[in-house]
């Protein structure tokens, strides 16, 4: 059987625009034990709970202590919401969500999973300018901007219960004129145009892949 990535075939007219993640304030109304989607530090939306809620008593900013049910205590990590809302999603509504673009049904998900898709890595930019006000000053307004770029990406895996796909990012060497893999990974989900086109969609010089 083709592991193509099938598209739902019967779905409500208003599941066909991709979900838009929480606002700041819906984010901190959220109680101990809320369930909701929540984008890892690799860029994928798994099903996610609060285990533990701590303000801080003078900004009265709070974190909240994720864990993914299923996965082990290892992934549980502390959230910051003022910073990092656009992490969170209603529950299930990206973790579960099929593919509906029909201009997408052209990935192969069999071995060796070398289908090419446009990636534009905005969870990696997110993430980044988060360190960088926050962890490592070293880190440069331009090391994060690069993400606002559209990138060549290869999929290398899908998740079981959703349309997402990790791909390995290409970056493009403007003195060189070619495309090079670098070391970096994302997920996104195949319904995201924000984040993900076919191919030659932005990028159309994709053939100087070195």
């Amino acid at each position: 059987m083709s592991a193509r990535i099938q598209k739902k075939q019967k779905y409500n007219k208003n599941e066909d625009k991709y979900p838009e993640t929480m606002d700041l304030n819906t984010v901190k109304k959220l109680e101990k034990g809320a369930q909701f989607d929540y984008r890892d530090v690799f860029g994928r939306f798994l099903g996610a709970t609060i285990l533990q809620i701590v303000e801080d008593p003078d900004t009265l900013d709070q974190k909240h202590g994720i864990h993914y049910p299923g996965w082990r205590n290892f992934w549980n990590h502390w959230s910051y919401p003022e910073y990092q809302y656009q992490r969170y999603a209603e529950h299930e509504s990206i973790s579960k969500r099929p593919l509906h673009r029909n201009c997408m049904e052209y990935i192969e998900l069999n071995k060796p999973h070398d289908d090419l898709i446009e990636v534009k890595p905005l969870h990696l930019f997110q993430y980044n300018m988060f360190k960088r006000e926050h962890v490592d000053k070293t880190i440069t307004i331009d090391d994060c901007n690069k993400y606002l770029n559209w990138h060549i990406g290869q999929v290398v895996a899908k998740d079981r219960s959703s349309a997402q796909v990790q791909c390995e990012l290409y970056e493009y060497c403007e003195k060189n004129n070619t495309w090079s893999k670098s070391s970096e990974k994302t997920w996104v989900h195949l319904d995201n145009d924000k984040e993900c086109a076919p191919i030659k969609t932005n990028i159309l010089h994709y053939s100087l892949l070195n």
